[in-house]
């Protein structure tokens, strides 16, 4: 699994970025055969003005069940990866399960069955 990060207002230390790849990587840890690439994005929204505006945006590419976003905003940067992080896992374990669903034979109802000769009824024409 490769994982960029991009900090789009020099939100992210060294040591927050290390802290986010362990987390992202946790979180996902059980999808690693199946995520190809994450990326997470990081921007102040507001700058030096406050609030909630630390925006994360987390995305995966699984191999052969599309991408999946997850976007979140807090005034901490780490509480928001650690958010944004285990709402992606949890996504991407629905995701899965309805690809994986997909996938799966479907049961054959008894009116599905192929009728048998002794079965078939033949009308003849009037």
């Amino acid at each position: 699994m490769k994982l960029s990060m991009v900090d789009r207002s020099g939100v992210l230390s060294k040591e927050t970025r290390r802290l986010a790849e362990e987390r992202v990587r946790a979180a996902l840890a059980r999808f690693s055969g199946r995520a190809r690439r994450v990326s997470l994005v990081v921007e102040d929204v507001n700058g030096p003005r406050g609030g909630h505006d630390k925006a994360c945006r987390l995305a995966v590419k699984l191999s052969g069940a599309g991408e999946v976003r997850v976007s979140d905003r807090d005034p901490n940067v780490g509480r928001c990866i650690g958010r944004v992080a285990d709402r992606l896992a949890h996504a991407v374990g629905r995701t899965l399960a309805r690809a994986g669903g997909k996938r799966r034979k479907q049961a054959i109802s008894p009116w599905d069955q192929p009728v048998g000769q002794e079965d078939e009824y033949i009308m003849s024409p009037s």
